[in-house]
């Protein structure tokens, strides 16, 4: 094995979760679970599953600096009228 397969290993380490944590509140219940490349967080209330939220922390920086991009871009040129 030579040190171009060692990507293998990190992409996988990417997948395990490191935190794993559940929270009692007043109208239910949360369960947070943490890896480095993704996190979701299952909302329940009287024993039922109310709500997901599911995040690729990834595509959401992707996200974010296309729409700084395209943000920058429509400030340096403003409509012509």
């Amino acid at each position: 094995m030579n040190g171009n397969d060692y990507w293998i290993y990190w992409l996988l380490a990417g997948f395990i979760p490191y935190n794993i944590e559940r929270y009692r509140r007043r109208n239910g219940r949360i369960l947070c679970m943490r890896a480095l490349f993704w996190s979701v967080e299952i909302h329940s209330r009287g024993g039922k599953l109310c709500r997901w939220v599911v995040r690729i922390p990834l595509i959401e920086r992707c996200r974010n600096a296309i729409w700084a991009t395209i943000a920058h871009f429509q400030r340096d040129n403003p409509p012509h009228e």
